[in-house]
C-alpha cells in the first residue's frame, strides 16, 4: 500500500512538471557556437521565458520582454533582456520571431558588449 501511494505521488509530481512547461514553446539552436534551448510564452502581448545552455541545463537565464513590435511582413521585432540566476542583467536578445513562431533569430549582446548571432527553431512534438 505504501509503495502504491509513493508511485502515485511520483507520477503526480512528474505530471505537474510537464504541465508547468506546457505553456512554453520550445526553441532549440545556437548563440554563436553554443547550443541552447529556449522556452518562450506570450502573455499579455509580451514574450517571456527562460533558456539554458544545453551543456548546463540546471542554470536558467530568465528572459523579460522590453519591446515587441509586430511587422506587416509576418514577424515580430522583439527585444528580450536576459537575467542570470542571481538576478543580474547579463545580456540582450534583439531579433525577429516569425509570425507562426517557427523561428527566432537575431543578435545576442552579452554584458561585456560582445555581439553574437543567434538562430533558434521551434520544436514540435
Amino acid at each position: 500500500m505504501t509503495a502504491r501511494i509513493f508511485i502515485t505521488s511520483i507520477f503526480a509530481l512528474m505530471s505537474m512538471a510537464v504541465n508547468a512547461q506546457s505553456n512554453y514553446s520550445v526553441y532549440k539552436g545556437k548563440i554563436d557556437k553554443y547550443n541552447i534551448t529556449m522556452y518562450l510564452s506570450r502573455e499579455n502581448y509580451e514574450w517571456q521565458g527562460y533558456y539554458v545552455y544545453d551543456d548546463r541545463p540546471n542554470k536558467k537565464f530568465t528572459l523579460k520582454c522590453v519591446s515587441d513590435e509586430p511587422d506587416p511582413r509576418g514577424y515580430n521585432n522583439v527585444v528580450l533582456k536576459e537575467y542570470s540566476p542571481k538576478g543580474n542583467n547579463t545580456g540582450t536578445f534583439k531579433g525577429k520571431i516569425e509570425g507562426r513562431g517557427d523561428g527566432f533569430y537575431g543578435t545576442f549582446t552579452n554584458s561585456q558588449g560582445q555581439s553574437m548571432r543567434f538562430e533558434l527553431l521551434q520544436q514540435y512534438e
